[in-house]
């Protein structure tokens, strides 16, 4: 937290205390000369205070709803993504395997089959190791699109005092 905004979050604070000790005295007075006044200036600010929160619980309930399906969509695509793509890999594989397997079965010697079968390994992994990458990254970038509204409501209920 920066000193600005410990200084904006302190003249807040101190702004809200004066303002409900100012309030405090007000309805000692009035309860002092009419008791029945007081009364039902309690009950009045208890039902606006009631009903706010009750907006304001119920405009949060909905937003995070709101999220939590957004969020299922955009992990939901992306795990069909993820599949497809680890799919299409497998096909790839096995199509290369079964490549590598014909020529080494049609070459003339043994050092000429090693020598195909040597190839289709380095190609083979190569070919894994950047399909797997992809796949990290399909999972990875939807997990970061999928928690950016979490990470927006968590920001905007602690007025800057957490960090997205």
């Amino acid at each position: 937290m920066t000193a600005k905004t410990a200084k904006t979050a302190a003249t807040k604070t101190e702004t809200t205390f004066t303002e409900a000790v100012e309030d405090a005295v007000e309805m000692a007075s009035t309860a002092a000369t009419d008791p029945a006044k007081a009364a039902e200036d309690v009950r009045a600010r208890s039902e606006a205070w009631a009903k706010d929160a009750g907006d304001k619980a119920r405009a949060a309930a909905l937003k995070a709803t709101e999220d939590f399906q957004a969020s299922s969509a955009t992990l939901l695509e992306a795990e069909m993504a993820a599949g497809t793509r680890g799919i299409e890999l497998a096909r790839t594989l096995v199509d290369a395997r079964a490549e590598a397997a014909a020529k080494a079965l049609k070459s003339g010697d043994l050092a000429e089959a090693v020598a195909v079968e040597q190839a289709y390994a380095k190609a083979a992994m190569e070919t894994l190791t950047s399909g797997l990458r992809e796949i990290a990254q399909i999972r990875m970038d939807a997990f970061k699109a999928a928690t950016a509204p979490f990470a927006a409501r968590a920001t905007e209920a602690f007025g800057g005092f957490a960090k997205a």
